[in-house]
């Protein structure tokens, strides 16, 4: 029996090596790791993206925060409302259809500015002048009335009449007055000596403007120059023109003492004090002086 047994071993050995030698040699496998037990898949969470950005556009990608689980924490953080703009003011409502209609439509006059009566209200002529009286048959009146030599007025009669009975050539007919229409007789020779009477004033008047004259020295004049600067100012006074005498100092020169300043001063208002009279104050600054002379007026 033990025989027996130690053949069944030494079959069940020669078999397990022939097994052994016929299958294919494996290395030794390494020890498995302990087994994790399955957990339940984590809770979805919440993404609260801003309707005016995303996570991509905001982070980029390839940035830290370029995981997914990571944007999803990333955008938990709500960035609140974007910023507030100043809004935008309404644009004003011009009807383009009505805005010629209205200007023309409009009546009232502006009081932001007043022009001149003269621009205001222009004469006929456009010259800046008075417009001429009516005269003749211009007159738009069939009956007139004419004052007598003391100023009353004489009954209405037809300006036809009137018309007929003067001569044209000499004299005219002129509208005084329009309500009631009111006439008078001119000359014409008479009207050419006022106009003639009225430009002479004129000229006269421009030359009295025209008739400053100014006489300037230096302090350091010479006697031979200023005796002819005091002739040049004896004649316009002569010749009833108003002159100025200006006295300076020279560029680059320093400028009068009081002495030399006081003796020229003397010597000009004793020169002219027979034939004129000073009409304004003395204008004195430290390098000039200036002195106002009028022509005394004769009895």
């Amino acid at each position: 029996m033990f025989a027996r047994q130690t053949s069944s071993c030494i079959a069940s050995t020669s078999r397990a090596s022939l097994t052994a030698a016929a299958a294919p040699h494996h290395a030794p496998s390494p020890e498995l790791p302990r087994r994790i037990p399955a957990r339940s898949p984590a809770p979805a969470l919440p993404i609260l993206l801003p309707r005016h950005s995303s996570s991509v556009s905001r982070y980029g990608y390839g940035s830290p925060l370029s995981n997914p689980r990571e944007l999803a924490q990333a955008d938990l953080v709500d960035p609140g409302p974007p910023p507030k703009r100043a809004p935008r003011p309404d644009a004003p409502v011009v009807h383009v259809q009505y805005l010629a209609f209205d200007v023309a439509k409009e009546t009232e006059p502006s009081t932001a500015f007043q022009a001149p009566a003269a621009l205001r209200e222009p004469n006929a002529s456009g010259n800046g002048k008075k417009p001429a009286a009516l005269r003749n048959r211009d007159i738009p009146h069939e009956y007139v009335q004419m004052p007598d030599a003391t100023g009353v007025l004489q009954p209405p009669e037809k300006l036809a009449d009137i018309l007929a009975r003067i001569d044209s050539r000499k004299r005219y007919v002129v509208l005084v007055q329009d309500s009631p229409a009111v006439v008078k007789i001119g000359n014409h020779e008479e009207d050419r000596r006022a106009e003639r009477a009225r430009k002479d004033a004129a000229k006269a008047h421009r030359l009295a403007d025209k008739s400053d004259k100014e006489v300037q020295l230096t302090w350091s004049v010479e006697p031979g120059d200023l005796a002819h600067k005091m002739d040049k100012l004896v004649e316009a006074l002569g010749q009833g023109r108003r002159v100025s005498v200006l006295i300076a100092a020279k560029p680059n020169t320093r400028p009068p003492g009081d002495d030399k300043r006081h003796q020229l001063e003397s010597r000009i208002l004793k020169l002219v004090e027979d034939i004129a009279v000073q009409v304004q104050e003395q204008k004195r600054g430290r390098r000039h002086t200036q002195m106002f002379f009028a022509p005394k007026k004769t009895s």
